[in-house]
């Protein structure tokens, strides 16, 4: 089922300190992605590479470059829970994650679970697994001779496709990273996180080997001195060149790793028409959440997904590139086999421009209803 490894949490902040749970989907989740919905606050994320229980200063923002900290959340202490989020409120009338009576949204995918600190590579040997786990599974020695560098702790699904990869940069250039999955990695999302760099986001409809590149928390398509990607990844490793961004000696780095998988999960473009009657979106389920960007012009990111849009037409969306609330702005509709464009302003459809997507599933195709 997809909801087995994304779901959605909705929840509203209590109105008094104290300890707080939420949620009721079916799996501990490993990457957490918390948004705010009636103010004007940050996106945070959290992961379980990182450490995702009683969490302080560990928080990314995908609006700046900031690097990992406590990024204005204060008097909250965050745990993932096995079916959703427990929030330790000290201080329930400041912070942005957890303030009193706001409502929120936190979308969640399950990996390989937390990896472990075993490590049974031989002494000496170069190089070194750190701490892998991949479908759930303890792996350590795994890449020990395949990649470029190690990874130092990787956890994986091979089953949903996704990875969440901690590295340490190195003073060479390119190298190669081992993802865990077993499919090419089509949606990469790196971080830095001892340093206020730019989120990079490589897909392949602009091409990893491009000079210009994607910033999660810029609306534009930029052009950066040095090389981000200098070879498209493959099933086992994806390459990072010499940009600070991905890759500065002994700095360390967070990659969220994406592929396609049938009736869960898809990674596309589409090009718009300018039409009311706007271009369909195949991607065999009826989807549950879907982040995209025009990569073509200076324009926001924007998520939208089933939780906040039980019904047609589907039109609350947020931006991972600024801290705004939650606006409503037609966008289409959530079909059985996709979504279609209803819109013909410039958001989601100018005639001729590309706009690439990353999408799950609530249900695949051949069991999903209308909505």
């Amino acid at each position: 089922q997809a909801d087995d490894y994304f779901d959605t949490i909705l929840y509203t902040a209590a109105s008094s300190n104290g300890t707080h749970t939420h949620g009721s989907i079916s799996f501990t989740p490993d990457w957490s992605w918390i948004k705010n919905r009636n103010n004007s606050e940050r996106h945070f994320l959290t992961d379980v590479v990182r450490g995702n229980v009683s969490v302080t200063d560990k928080f990314l923002v995908s609006s700046d470059g900031s690097a990992e900290g406590a990024n204005g959340v204060s008097g909250t202490t965050f745990s993932v829970t096995s079916s959703g989020y427990q929030f330790v409120e000290s201080s329930i009338d400041s912070g942005e994650l957890y303030y009193n009576s706001r409502t929120y949204v936190g979308w969640n995918w399950k990996a390989g679970g937390a990896p472990t600190t075993d490590n049974t590579n031989a002494a000496g040997a170069e190089p070194t697994a750190g701490s892998v786990k991949i479908d759930g599974v303890n792996k350590s020695g795994a890449f020990s001779g395949s990649p470029d560098i190690p990874v130092t702790r990787l956890s994986a699904n091979t089953e949903a496709g996704f990875s969440i990869v901690k590295y340490a940069g190195v003073t060479a250039n390119p190298i190669k990273i081992p993802h865990g999955l077993n499919s090419a990695v089509e949606f990469l999302i790196i971080k830095r996180l001892d340093g206020g760099d730019s989120w990079m986001v490589g897909e392949p409809s602009l091409g990893f080997t491009s000079s210009n590149i994607l910033r999660l928390e810029e609306p534009s398509v930029v052009g950066l001195g040095n090389v981000v990607f200098t070879a498209s990844p493959d099933a086992n490793v994806f390459t990072v060149g010499s940009a600070t961004n991905v890759n500065s000696n002994t700095s360390p780095y967070i990659a969220y790793c994406f592929h396609s998988v049938e009736g869960y999960s898809k990674v596309g473009s589409y090009v718009g028409n300018n039409d009311a009657d706007g271009p369909f979106i195949y991607t065999g389920f009826r989807p549950a959440f879907i982040l995209l960007k025009d990569i073509d012009a200076s324009r926001n990111w924007h998520i939208l997904d089933a939780a906040r849009n039980p019904q047609n037409v589907s039109n609350l969306f947020l931006n991972p590139n600024d801290n705004t609330a939650e606006v409503p702005f037609t966008f289409g509709d959530f079909v059985s086999n996709g979504v279609k464009i209803t819109n013909t302003g410039g958001t989601f459809n100018t005639n001729g421009e590309t706009y690439i997507y990353l999408a799950f599933a609530e249900a695949p195709f051949k069991f999903a209803n209308a909505r």
